[in-house]
């Protein structure tokens, strides 16, 4: 349905475009100063909550259209489902929210490209949570790639440039709770990632369209309590709401995008396209924003590079010996 019968190529480069436009532009909300609603002398920035709830609502809206032909929340068009599946879609929505409110207040507290790459090591999160769950196999050389991966993440936020432009973490006022915030919203990410593996195992006909309009629904529902009390810091600027809007369609189908491409391929694979598609926001986001990267950043992003190069193989090889007769 809509992007179910796209191939997984283009479904990928949609993920890729759109996951850096939202990025870029969650930056600019979080980091220019809009006029207030209350206050025309005062300008702030976008709060994370707010940035948070408008990507929801406008998801929300533009699937209801496509779904319902109306803008408005309709729970009775979610499938009746099982207690453990309800449970599971409760689950999948908790964490998916708890997940982007986190890295927009990590956003809010570094530079992108900090984010970026702290992200980037959210393939040993999905490979922990994956074995813990049972949910996808990995041999020792697949393990292998994922620690070079994570090397090469640790080696671009080592601020070891002398240069006078400023570096990924000297850029960043409080790299310590950005790296924690940053590291908790990849574990929710991680189980979101498992929870709807494990629900599309369990739903005889799983519809990932229907399984993210409803997940987006709950997941407003979630970010409403927390929007009413953070006001008025969370009262949106007439002036942002253009940027708000961009940012909301390109959130809803890079998302969109995301779930349709784990429905397809592991976890695991999943986090690696992943990681992959941070790199390519990290280096437009330096660009954009004139953040310098050194020595060590440069050859971080290889690394990474080379530890998925070194996970694609060993994972081929492990499934050619699957499949031979024993």
């Amino acid at each position: 349905m809509l992007t179910g019968s796209l191939p997984l190529s283009l479904l990928i480069f949609l993920w890729y475009a759109l996951g850096t436009l939202t990025i870029t532009t969650s930056k600019i909300l979080l980091s220019t100063s809009y006029q207030t609603l209350n206050d025309q002398d005062l300008h702030h920035p976008v709060s994370p909550v707010t940035l948070t709830i408008f990507q929801f609502l406008v998801s929300t809206i533009t699937l209801n259209l496509l779904l319902l032909h109306h803008p408005f929340p309709s729970f009775l068009s979610l499938p009746p489902l099982p207690p453990s599946q309800k449970t599971l879609l409760l689950k999948t929505s908790f964490t998916y929210t708890l997940g982007f409110l986190l890295t927009s207040y990590s956003f809010s507290l570094s530079t992108a490209s900090f984010t970026e790459t702290i992200k980037s090591s959210e393939p040993i999160t999905s490979t922990l949570v994956a074995l813990y769950f049972s949910v996808s196999p990995v041999s020792s050389g697949e393990f292998l790639g994922i620690l070079l991966i994570i090397l090469g993440v640790l080696s671009t936020v080592h601020d070891a440039s002398s240069s006078h432009t400023p570096s990924i973490l000297t850029s960043t006022p409080n790299p310590t709770l950005s790296l924690m915030i940053t590291l908790t919203s990849n574990l929710c990410f991680s189980l979101r990632n498992v929870y709807q593996t494990i629900l599309k195992k369990e739903m005889r006909n799983f519809n990932t369209f229907r399984f993210f309009h409803g997940m987006c629904q709950l997941s407003l529902l979630l970010m409403f309590p927390i929007f009413l009390f953070h006001l008025p810091k969370s009262l949106c600027p007439i002036s942002a709401l253009p940027p708000l809007c961009l940012n909301g369609l390109s959130h809803c189908f890079y998302n969109l995008c995301s779930a349709m491409i784990l429905s397809r391929v592991s976890m695991i694979d999943h986090s690696m396209f992943n990681c992959l598609r941070r790199l390519g926001a990290i280096l437009v986001s330096n660009f954009w924003f004139g953040v310098g990267m050194g020595m060590w950043g440069g050859g971080g992003i290889v690394g990474t590079v080379g530890g998925v190069a070194v996970y694609e193989r060993k994972k081929a090889e492990r499934k050619r010996k699957e499949s031979l007769p024993r």
